[in-house]
């Protein structure tokens, strides 16, 4: 009878405390994000680099025709898209992790294409930039949990 006393709307906080959890979370694989391609981008102006091994790829597919967007770095992109989404990640409400989660979504399906590059038309995967798919990967999915969470809680009336 304890059970029924209790109010309909008792197990929300608890959603809005997972949904809390992911917020730094998602600003630590962002901030990873900005580190990986920090490295990419030195390793695109400093490709004869310790960092950037010839068993791995990472100097063929920093010197190729693709590294670049005109005169920009596709690292550059990498650190500015990242910062953003580290702002992004703090955003509170659902209309703010809905943006998050396509923001990260737009970023992860350019990098799928830019491995797609890599394997079939450089002939060479670097492993900064799997490690950059990861991330990217990985706070797609934490925001998608995060704006899932926000979904299922019921707005105050």
């Amino acid at each position: 009878m304890r059970y029924l006393s209790r109010p309909f709307s008792r197990p929300w906080p608890r959603l809005h405390q997972l949904a809390d959890a992911l917020i730094p979370i998602n600003f630590l694989l962002a901030s990873a994000g900005i580190a990986v391609s920090s490295v990419l981008l030195w390793l695109y102006y400093n490709p004869s680099s310790p960092l950037c091994s010839e068993v791995g790829g990472c100097h063929t597919v920093a010197t190729s025709t693709y590294a670049h967007i005109g005169p920009v770095p596709v690292a550059a992109l990498g650190v500015a898209g990242y910062a953003f989404l580290a702002t992004l990640s703090w955003a509170r409400g659902s209309v703010g992790t809905a943006f998050l989660f396509a923001c990260s979504l737009g970023g992860l399906l350019y990098s799928c294409y830019l491995t797609y590059l890599e394997a079939a038309i450089i002939h060479a995967l670097c492993p900064w930039c799997l490690a950059s798919q990861g991330i990217i990967a990985t706070l797609t999915i934490t925001s998608l949990s995060r704006f899932l969470l926000l979904d299922r809680i019921p707005s105050p009336r």
